[in-house]
């Protein structure tokens, strides 16, 4: 089956803001998304990200940019941007992202949300990876929640985590 991106979820355009991936469809949810699903989280779209998820804001050719919801005229950060949009703008509770140099953090602090960046092999990453990508992951590169609140923040990371 085709991988699935951060809060990758059977069913929706898994892209990496890359272009040529545009009718790249997920088969599966990712192990965070089926962790997430059983504790009762519904998972009902994805957001956006940069091309690759490789810069500090979140624009690609497909879905444009994504802006700051508290001021239009900034950024997000990157490269979860999307996640942490959302979740200042009200749209969902909780978010997954992916983190090596601040993906999930720089987001976080930019929308005022919280966000975690994991310990490394904390969180499976299956799913989290780009169509046809099999490799291991570099020891810096995690996954992590994102969340309105810091109790909403340590209910996803230990769902992730299977700790529940």
């Amino acid at each position: 089956p085709r991988s699935c991106t951060s809060a990758g979820s059977m069913g929706t355009a898994t892209t990496w803001g890359n272009p040529e991936w545009r009718n790249n469809i997920a088969t599966e949810d990712a192990e965070s998304i089926k962790k997430l699903k059983s504790i009762g989280v519904n998972i009902f779209g994805k957001t956006n990200v940069p091309l690759s998820l490789a810069d500090f804001q979140s624009y690609n050719e497909i879905y444009g940019t994504t802006n700051n919801p508290y001021d239009l005229t900034r950024v997000t950060g990157g490269s979860s941007g999307g996640s942490a949009a959302a979740l200042a703008a009200g749209l969902t509770g909780i978010e997954t992202g992916s983190d090596i140099g601040g993906s999930i953090r720089n987001p976080a602090h930019f929308c005022g949300v919280f966000g975690h960046k994991a310990t490394y092999e904390l969180l499976w990453m299956r799913g989290h990876a780009p169509p046809g990508d099999n490799r291991a992951s570099s020891d810096i590169s995690v996954i992590g929640p994102l969340a309105r609140s810091a109790r909403d923040l340590e209910t996803a990371l230990l769902a992730m985590a299977d700790m529940l």
